[in-house]
């Protein structure tokens, strides 16, 4: 018999998180949206589409949308079941064997360094400079061209993303609610940009299209025709697009991935959320049914109004070819609906320009978040050495944590600043897709093991079927097929850039790092603490 006592006080770390509900429905609905980051995630879709020429944007779009259904269910299931910091951690490390549960953390921990590390580059280097870069030649501004440039410069790019990192680290110790409004505000931001990229398109017709993007081009081209020059030298250099291929297809699923397998983090703050069990599913299905629409939606209009050869040839030609390509903004689709804002009114291009920089923001305050989070729960199973735990009682708010994100963070933006590339992130997608698979194959069995009744048993995990078969288990699938499909795009596909050996090396050792280190771990608590862990994971964390 265990001494529920005993493992209470002694053995976690305390007896409480020291967390307080504090997040609703519109930050959860925040918080997933800026996960699926549709915003972003357009341009993988739209400007890395030339990579699978014969494949159909729209439907791939649709169906990397549709299966996102499956991990909306089973994440919105597991918050409302699962009310702890890092729910799917918690799940997995007590349903199964805590390596596994320690593995799928110490990936997400990583690979949270790198997205923060991503999106502060892309903000200083991609977002910043283009959005200036516009302005200044939209509105005859020259300093703010001259600026564009500087900003992509290695002491500008690390000074201001240091910068940027201690900034949150100093919210972050402070208030929870800061953080989370501002991923609420930089998303809001962001799809009011893309409703305006939407309306805009919606405003002109191909023709005109053609007529405004040469009418533009003309200031750095002597080219009359920009646009057919464009499909011609990209078709001169190799592009080329013939019939349909439903596995090109596949590899526009592949790219949508970025955005539609990210359909939930609210199981990171499960335990901070008021009102869990009325909004946990709400919090998933919501913002990816927002995603979806407008992503689509888009991706229909650029391809009736832009059309999707030229798009496909500018991309190709301004990857292929940059010294052939003449615009100073390189041409993502952010860039050719400014283009058309700035026609009917100079404002909307402004605004697009600020959307696409807060969509880039957001994730910096988001992993704030979730890091946290995963360090918090590491080091309640005392994993972690103590202090990494550290709550300020009256902020509420893992500070010590936030600190060693921050710090971590850094390093990767260093790292970044010297291997920065678009497809480096595609590698923590691919550390990430690991880390799922584990999960999905224990929540696939988790109604039916034993050893998860303490945190399942009378939830709507237990009693939702259809006939005799959980509808989590199904989901979990459902949810592991996808990730299949995924893993053996990314595998078989060198186009992603995933499947190098460099690759698949880091992600392979921070996975199965993950599980060893939990074993070191359960060593020094016996030998150094007196303590098993084997007995805490039987039990439940406090909240």
């Amino acid at each position: 018999m265990v001494d529920t006592n005993r493992i209470g006080k002694n053995i976690f770390l305390r007896e409480s998180s020291g967390l307080v509900k504090e997040f609703g429905l519109k930050d959860i609905a925040s918080l997933n949206l800026s996960n699926l980051l549709f915003g972003i995630g357009l341009i993988y879709i739209i400007n890395d589409g030339y990579l699978f020429p014969n494949g159909s944007m729209i439907l791939g779009t649709a169906i990397a949308a549709l299966l996102g259904i499956f991990p909306a269910i089973v994440y919105g299931m597991l918050t409302h079941a699962v009310g702890k910091t890092y729910s799917d951690y918690v799940t997995v490390a007590r349903s199964s064997h805590p390596a596994l549960g320690t593995a799928i953390a110490i990936s997400t921990l990583f690979w949270a360094w790198l997205w923060a590390a991503t999106f502060v580059y892309f903000f200083i280097t991609y977002a910043l400079p283009i959005t200036l870069t516009e302005i200044g030649y939209f509105l005859g501004i020259p300093s703010l061209i001259n600026i564009s440039t500087q900003l992509t410069t290695t002491p500008y790019i690390l000074g201001l993303g240091i910068l940027t990192i201690v900034a949150f680290i100093f919210i972050a110790v402070r208030s929870n609610k800061a953080l989370m409004n501002i991923v609420t505000i930089s998303v809001g931001l962001g799809t009011l940009a893309n409703i305006i990229v939407i309306i805009s398109l919606l405003m002109v017709s191909h023709s005109q299209f053609v007529n405004i993007f040469n009418s533009y081009a003309a200031r750095f081209v002597s080219n009359t025709n920009y646009y057919s020059y464009i499909i011609s030298e990209a078709q001169k250099l190799g592009y080329s697009s013939t019939s349909f291929s439903f596995y090109c297809t596949l590899g526009i699923v592949g790219l949508a991935a970025w955005t539609f397998l990210y359909v939930s983090v609210q199981q990171y703050v499960a335990a901070e959320i008021k009102g869990r069990a009325k909004i946990s599913l709400y919090g998933t299905l919501i913002p990816l049914a927002i995603s979806g629409i407008i992503s689509i939606l888009t991706i229909v209009l650029f391809i009736d109004k832009v059309g999707l050869t030229f798009i496909n040839s500018i991309d190709y030609l301004a990857n292929t070819d940059p010294s052939a390509y003449s615009l100073p903004v390189s041409p993502s689709y952010f860039y050719l609906a400014s283009i058309i804002a700035n026609y009917i009114n100079p404002a909307l291009s402004i605004l697009i320009g600020i959307g696409f920089i807060t969509w880039n923001f957001a994730l910096i305050p988001f992993n704030f978040l979730i890091g946290s989070r995963v360090v918090l729960a590491l080091s309640m199973d005392r994993l972690l050495p103590g202090f990494f735990g550290a709550v300020k009682e009256n902020w509420h708010t893992p500070y010590a944590s936030h600190i060693i994100n921050g710090s971590l963070m850094i390093v990767m933006i260093i790292v970044y600043s010297t291997v920065g590339s678009s497809l480096l992130s595609l590698n923590a997608v691919f550390g990430n897709v690991l880390a799922w698979i584990i999960e999905a194959l224990v929540f696939i069995f988790l109604p039916f093991l034993r050893k998860s009744n303490m945190l399942i048993k009378g939830t709507i995990i237990e009693k939702w079927k259809i006939g005799k078969f959980p509808v989590f288990s199904i989901a979990s699938i459902g949810w592991l097929a996808t990730l299949g499909l995924i893993a053996y795009l990314y595998l078989t596909n060198a186009s992603f850039g995933v499947n190098g050996i460099p690759s698949l090396v880091t992600v392979s050792l921070v996975t199965v790092g993950g599980a060893i280190y939990y074993f070191l771990a359960k060593l020094i608590r016996q030998y150094r603490d007196n303590i098993d862990l084997t007995l805490l994971f039987k039990e439940i964390p406090p909240d």
